[in-house]
């Protein structure tokens, strides 16, 4: 029992932003100002805690759920393609992920399908960040991982 090992977690997640050849700049973290012009991409761990189920006999599982989230500048030209930049961005990210289960060996499984809360799904809204605002894409990524610490008296 090693913990999750959340940086290399993180650092898988945010790999396979960058392999989209559509994302101009991927980051760890959230943006602390206005993001780069052009599709952005930054990730950062959300909660760490207990899994609901999947627990060995003297075992806890755990569960890591880290935040992903797409910005491009609302006013970005052409403006009809900015929602079909950010959806094609979004799908090839789910893609990825999907076809990356257990994140090359990480986890236990990244939780697609809603295991230990929703489904994987994309939130689309509008943010301002110093006075310039941006059509985002949001999602919660659910990362699963067996025998994470020993239960003990």
């Amino acid at each position: 029992m090693t913990g999750v090992g959340a940086g290399s977690v993180l650092v898988a997640l945010l790999d396979h932003a960058k392999a989209i050849g559509s994302i101009e700049v991927a980051r760890l973290g959230e943006f602390k100002s206005a993001p780069p012009k052009g599709l952005t991409f930054a990730v950062w761990a959300q909660q760490l805690g207990p899994a609901t189920s999947g627990h060995g006999l003297s075992t806890t599982a755990a569960v890591l759920q880290a935040t992903a989230r797409l910005h491009i500048p609302m006013l970005t030209k052409p403006e009809e393609l900015v929602e079909v930049r950010i959806t094609d961005a979004a799908d090839a990210y789910l893609g990825r992920l999907s076809g990356a289960f257990t994140l090359g060996g990480l986890a236990r499984n990244v939780d697609l399908l809603g295991e230990q809360g929703e489904p994987m799904v994309w939130k689309y809204g509008y943010i301002t960040v110093d006075n310039t605002m941006y059509r985002i894409a949001e999602l919660q990524i659910y990362i699963v991982f067996n025998d994470t610490w020993v239960q003990s008296a």
